[in-house]
């Protein structure tokens, strides 16, 4: 499930709520997913309903469609 594209920000913050109350906490990310909109989408899901970040695990991905090195990890992690 990607957040931004089927689903804008209410959606996603509902399905982000069912997996939490599900004891889920492990949510998977990256900058290329939907032109970064579900990196935006799971911030602001964060931020807005102040969850504890020791509380989830949040995986990303860098380099998927450029080179990895100490000039564009950087950008990518942004």
């Amino acid at each position: 499930m990607q957040f931004g594209r089927a689903n804008g920000p209410t959606d996603s913050a509902q399905l982000f709520d069912g997996c939490r109350e599900l004891g889920l906490n492990a949510f998977d990310t990256a900058y290329t997913y939907n032109d970064g909109a579900s990196e935006e989408i799971l911030g602001q899901i964060l931020t807005t309903q102040q969850v504890d970040t020791n509380a989830v695990f949040i995986a990303t991905k860098a380099a998927n469609d450029q080179p990895a090195n100490a000039q564009t990890l950087p950008k990518m992690l942004d």
